[in-house]
């Protein structure tokens, strides 16, 4: 790609980044845990084994796909799609908990929610909620805010 842009286009210079980092840094912070959720290649891939077939009454077959639950659900419960995952809320907490416990603070203070899916209203609410469940006694006395930034 960036043989393409010099050579092509001619740009005279060029910066590939992370788009969490870039998002952390939109934030107004260098400090913190991102979580970018959004779709992709996996989703496509697995749309349709999210669809299922029902018979009704009178015979006829339809098949209901992602109507058949709440869409932001799904990010906190995987397996409501049969996916045996850890949740948003469960995976950034494991990611902080793996860090070293003198910046475990920081991250807990600084969790920036990125990407169209972190969209739905209240989910960062929910986040807060479902993390300071999770987080150890010695986080909930000052609880950090969480951030939504897409």
């Amino acid at each position: 790609m960036t043989q393409i842009m010099f050579e092509t286009f001619n740009v005279p210079a060029m910066y590939v980044a992370i788009q969490a980092v870039l998002s952390l840094y939109a934030s107004g912070r260098t400090t913190g845990i991102v979580l970018d959720s959004g779709g992709g290649r996996e989703t496509a891939k697995s749309s349709s084994s999210m669809e299922k077939s029902y018979e009704l009454p009178d015979g006829q077959v339809i098949t209901i796909g992602a109507e058949r639950f709440r869409c932001p659900e799904v990010l906190f419960q995987p397996s409501l799609v049969g996916m045996e995952a850890p949740g948003i809320h469960e995976t950034t907490y494991n990611s902080i908990m793996k860090c070293d416990v003198d910046i475990r603070k920081d991250l807990y203070g600084n969790i920036v929610l990125s990407g169209g899916s972190t969209m739905f209203p209240g989910i960062a609410d929910r986040m807060s909620k479902e993390i300071t469940a999770l987080a150890p006694s010695i986080h909930r006395t000052s609880p950090g805010r969480i951030l939504l930034h897409v």
